[in-house]
This record gives structure tokens, sequence and C-alpha cells, in this order.
């Protein structure tokens, strides 16, 4: 009885800490928050495929479902466990494990493995890639038949692979095997049968896009259909067929189309082929050809950008006699083949050679693919799409809105509506694929020469006021570069009348004068020919000194004849103005501005010599300047200072040396001034008055 009770005992423990044993039908028969929330369990599973890229890892179905759904198991150990050494297909493992939600399929984390047996794999069912690619067999093990549209060595994870494109009549899918030895020649265009196992595909934000087939190895690619020999020996195809391709057709293979070739697209690696009235465009697979020439293209009816196209396209020069390409005059007013309101009587217009008539409407001559002409063609934009060269070659006056007509390949953007038998449809863009600048030519018309002649017209204009514009800054520059030349010989010739009058003028008025007291302390005494000499002397110094103050007036006639008594007579009053000694004021008015020179100047030296006598001999600490008058051209100067009160007739005379009393007198008398010397209000004044003119 003891017995008994432990063994229930120790059976209850053991059930007590079991894992829970799951099925992989059931694993995905919950949420994704069960999934996580599950935690560790057990599993027997049996493997259908060893992944080939990764380390630990390795696809499996329930053992009574091989064709079932299938989980992916992999270890995240870093470095690798490497438990899976030895595993491969058909083995039956009893796994521990962590379920989790991983992506859009759940998974399992590993931690250990048993392997239980083995069966051998029965072959798997043959599969439609629409549902493959829809992701209804993602991790299970599949069959496909297509054919090989391209073979190539590639990468896949990072490691060497060799990448087979299979068309099939549910379109197109992608296998890879881990495999370098295979030959991608003896796949081109072979029937390919591939055994292996979906591969979902998701993008960065873990959204599921699609699936390919992981094969396991290249027993898993077996050759059905071997290709032809000659690539090019497969039988010429109608292009306008392909026009009405569709994928769920029988069309397969590769099919032979011949044509001129009349556009080339670089940045996508194509070209199109037109023979007579019919276009195709095919995707190269090797270089492309040059525009003009006859060739004969095999490749894979195909979809590219809502079209029928070749892909895989291999191509070749012939030398048999083709139909040239037949260009379209195409229009888009209504009544029109092909027009705006969703009506086409020929379905084969996309890609043919056209031309059209219409208005340029923009220019966007950038280099490269960007670079277009907007033409409106009968009320429809239509983009000129330039060569590669970009404006290089352009016709000159592009700019200017001509009528052009332009030659190229058509790519027409539409969207369909309706019923099929109905081929309506709505523009979503007309596009001219030009090959050289030669496709676009000019033609004149009133409007197009109007605005070009208005525009040399305008060009002409500008350059004219351009001109002006220099040419009236030639005259300022030459104008102010006299201008400060005039000022420059005016200053000089201010410097030279200074010196005349302070020097040699006073000289020669105290020559004079000394002749003179000569001549009166002689007396009688003189014989008459010594008296007679002295008044010629004194005659000639007389002479010399009225000749030398006209120079100085003809020296300083231009600062006379720009500007006012009032002004210069300022100036003088600032020129003798002495910071923190002596200041200079002056209050003018009613001068006349028309005085004659000579006045002028006279005026000016009194005003100048009486300003001088006040500071020099009076001492005067400030000077005033007070002028008024009428219209009638009199007019009062008086200069005030505060200096010592002198009289005239005490004044040193021309006898002892002093000439400034008797200067300012005589010109005031010759210009028809009296002078006065007095006091006026307080103040030592000099007083100069000119009556006014009859």
């Amino acid at each position: 009885m003891k017995c008994v009770l432990t063994l229930l005992f120790t059976a209850f423990a053991a059930s007590a800490f079991a894992l829970p044993r799951m099925k992989i039908s059931d694993v995905l028969a919950m949420e994704a928050d069960e999934i996580a929330a599950c935690g560790k369990c057990e599993l027997e599973v049996q493997v259908a495929f060893k992944i080939p890229w990764e380390d630990d890892a390795f696809v499996a179905t329930d053992v009574d479902d091989m064709d079932g759904h299938a989980l992916y198991f992999a270890s995240f150990s870093d470095p690798p466990s490497c438990m899976l050494d030895g595993i491969g297909p058909g083995d039956i493992l009893n796994v521990t494990g962590t379920l989790d939600p991983m992506l859009l399929e759940p998974g399992v984390a590993l931690e250990s493995v048993k392997l239980v047996a083995h069966a051998d794999l029965p072959p798997p069912r043959m599969r439609s890639v629409l549902e493959i690619k829809a992701g209804h067999f993602n991790n299970r093990r599949v069959r496909v038949r297509g054919v090989g549209v391209s073979a190539m060595h590639g990468k896949a994870a990072g490691k060497p692979a060799f990448l087979l494109c299979l068309l099939t009549s549910d379109g197109e899918i992608r296998v890879r095997v881990r495999n370098d030895g295979l030959q991608p020649a003896a796949f081109r265009d072979a029937e390919v049968e591939v055994d292996g196992v979906v591969v979902p595909m998701f993008n960065p934000r873990h959204e599921f896009i699609g699936a390919e087939i992981e094969a396991l190895d290249a027993k898993s690619l077996k050759v059905v259909k071997a290709p032809p020999e000659d690539p090019f020996s497969v039988p010429e195809c109608d292009a306008r067929s392909l026009l009405a391709w569709n994928p769920r057709g029988r069309r397969l293979h590769a099919c032979r189309v011949m044509g001129e070739v009349t556009c080339v697209y670089e940045e996508d690696g194509a070209f199109t082929v037109q023979r007579g009235k019919t276009s195709v465009r095919a995707f190269a697979e090797n270089s492309l050809p040059a525009v003009g020439v006859m060739v004969e293209a095999v490749g894979f009816p195909s979809s590219r950008d809502e079209c029928s196209a070749l892909v895989g396209a291999l191509w070749r020069r012939t030398d048999e006699h083709v139909e040239p390409a037949e260009i379209n005059r195409l229009s888009l007013s209504g009544g029109a083949g092909l027009d705006a309101d969703g009506f086409i009587d020929d379905n084969d217009l996309q890609f043919r050679l056209v031309e059209v008539d219409g208005r340029v409407v923009g220019v966007n001559a950038e280099q490269g693919p960007r670079g277009r002409i907007i033409v409106d063609v009968d009320g429809n934009r239509v983009d000129v799409m330039l060569p590669s060269s970009g404006a290089d070659g352009l016709p000159r006056g592009i700019e200017d809105r001509p009528r052009v007509r332009v030659r190229g390949v058509l790519d027409a953007h539409v969207s369909f509506g309706g019923g099929a038998s109905d081929r309506l449809f709505s523009f979503k863009g007309l596009r001219l694929q030009t090959r050289s600048a030669d496709d676009i030519v000019i033609v004149p018309d009133w409007q197009w020469v109007a605005r070009r002649t208005l525009g040399f017209a305008w060009i002409a204009f500008l350059s004219a006021i351009a001109a002006l514009c220099i040419f009236a800054a030639v005259v300022v520059f030459r104008r102010h570069h006299a201008r400060i030349r005039a000022k420059a010989i005016a200053a000089d010739r201010r410097r030279i009348a200074a010196e005349l009058h302070d020097t040699i003028s006073q000289h020669i008025s105290g020559a004079r004068l000394w002749v003179y007291s000569a001549k009166t302390a002689a007396g009688d005494t003189l014989a008459p020919a010594a008296a007679g000499a002295l008044v010629m002397a004194e005659n000639v110094l007389e002479a010399t000194r009225r000749e030398i103050r006209d120079a100085i007036m003809d020296l300083q006639s231009d600062e006379f004849i720009s500007q006012s008594p009032e002004s210069l007579l300022r100036r003088i009053c600032r020129d003798a103005s002495v910071p923190g000694k002596t200041r200079v004021r002056s209050f003018l008015s009613g001068l006349p501005a028309d005085l004659p020179i000579r006045v002028k100047r006279d005026l000016l030296a009194i005003a100048s010599e009486a300003i001088g006598n006040a500071v020099r001999h009076g001492g005067a600490k400030n000077v005033i300047v007070v002028s008024e008058g009428d219209d009638a051209g009199a007019f009062t100067l008086r200069v005030l200072n505060d200096g010592e009160p002198f009289s005239v007739d005490a004044a040193p005379g021309p006898e002892e040396g002093h000439f400034g009393i008797s200067n300012m007198r005589e010109r005031a008398m010759r210009s028809g001034m009296s002078l006065t010397f007095g006091e006026n209000r307080g103040y030592v004044a000099v007083i100069l008055e000119r009556p006014a003119r009859a």
C-alpha cells in the first residue's frame, strides 16, 4: 500500500511540473497576445526544411500533416549552440522552447532538441503563385512550375546564392538556393519545377509585402524542358498580340519581335522596338542598342508600369528586311482616335513613334530625366521629355512659346474605368520621349515672331538704358573730376594771390611812399633831373602796384563769380575765429548778390582788414559783422569789436609804413562807398555804406 501511494505521489508531482504539450495547429490558432503569454512548451514536429542561411534554424510541421501549416524554429544563443548538427528534412524531433509572436508568423525560440525518428518526406503539392504571394503558404512546403525568365548568381542574407525568376500562369516568383555551381544559361527559357519552402518578406515596419521560395539544394530545381540552344531561334511573335497579353495566358516562353529601335530609356535599362504601327517596350538583360538600328529582341511577356512589355530581353542587329517604324500624326481634338473624353480606337498607340503639333507653354531645360518642355496640344498638356543632353541643341527662341512640331515615343499614363469592352479611361498625363534635340522643330507663326521681336526690342531698350547710364556715369565722373581740379586750381590761385598781396604789393606800396617821402624831404634842393626821376619812379611804382592788384583780382575772380558776398563774408569770419582767443560772428542780410566784381573785392578787402586790425591792434575778443540793405541795392556793413578804441587821425599812416587804413579808404572811394571809423553801442566800429544806384 505504501508503494502505491509513493508512485501516485511521484506521478502527481511529475504532472504538476511537466511542460504543456502542443501541436503546431494549436499554436497557429492562438492570437499574438496568447502566444506571448504561453511561455515554454513541448512540441513533437517533423523537419520540413533546414535553413541554409542561418545556424540552428529550421522549419517544421506536425508529424501527421507534412503539407499543413509550419512554424519557424531557431536558437538565438550567441555563439550558436549547434544543437541541430546532423538534423535534416524528415527528422522527427521532440523540442522544448518558448513561443514567440515574431513578425507576422509565430515561431519558437529553441532551448532543447531531441531526435526521435526519421521519415522520408513526400513530394510537396503544386501550389498557385498568386496564393503564395498572398501569404497563404508562409513557411510551408510547395511545388511550383514555370519558365525561367532570368537566372544569375547573387547573394541572399549576405551569402552567395543562385537566384532564379520563374514566370507562371499566375505571375512571377523568385526562387533562391544556396548553390553556386548552377549555370544561368541552363534555366533561361526552360520549364522548371521547384520544391521548396515559402519564405515571407516584410518591410522595415514589419508589414507583409510578398513571398519567395527557398529551395533546399540544386536537386530541388528540376529542368522539365530544356531551353533552346540558340535564344534567338524561338518563333517570331506578333507584337500587337503582346499589347493584349494576359498573365493567365498560355504564352510563358520567350518570344521574338523585330523592328526599329525608336527610343532608349537609359535610366530604366529599356528600349522600344516598333515595326510598322506596332511598338513594344523591352527591358534589356545586356547592353542597350542605339536609336534607329534594326534589331530582333527576345524576351518574356510581362507587365511593367501598367503596360505589357518584354522582360529579360536579349537583342542583336538583324540584316533581314523589316518594315520601318511608321510615324503616327497624333491629334487630341474631339473625334480623334485618342482624345481627352476617354475614347480610344487603337490600343497600340502606347510607346509608338508619334508626331504632335502644339504651342510651348513652359520650358524646364535641365540635364537628365527631369528636363522637359510643356506643350499645349489641342487644349491638352503634353510633357515632352528632353534627351539626356538636356537643353543642348534645342532650337533658339524656344523660351518665346513658339508653335512646335515634336516627334517622339508616346507614353500615355491613363487610368481605365467601366467595363473591359468600353475601353474608357481618364488621362493622368501624356508624355512624349524625344530621342534628340532634332525631334523638336519650331513652326514660326505671328505670335511667336511678335513675342520674339518684342523680346529683341526689350533687350535693345535695356541695352540703350545701360548705355545711357554708362554715359551719365562718365559725365558725372568727369564733372566731379573737373570740380575737384577747379577747386585745386582755385586754392592754388588764392595762395598765390595772398602771397602777392602780403609781400610784393605791400613792398611796392612802401617803396612808393619812401620815394614820396624822399622827394618831400628834399624839397626845392633837388635838381630838376633828380626831381623828375623821383616822380617817374613814384609813377612806375604806383602803376606796378595797380597791375599787381589787378592780377590778384584776376586770380580770385573764380571765387567771387561763383559765391555771394554774404557767403564769402561768413567764410572770412570763420577763418578769422581762433577758439579760446577770438570769436568772430556774422549776422548778414540785405547784401546784393549781383555786386560788380571790383565792388565785391573792395567790400571783402575792407571787411577783412577791419577784422584783422581789431584782432591785431585792438586785442578784441569778440568781433561782430552786421549788414543790412534794401531792394534798391543800398547797404550798410558794420564791423564791431570790443577791443581798444583808437583815433583814426592819431593812427600811424603810410609815412610810418602802415597802409591799412589808407588802403581801406582808397578802396571805399574807388567803389563809391563811404568809410567811417567810430563807436557804435559801446563797440569800436568800422562802418561801410553804399548808397542806392539810380
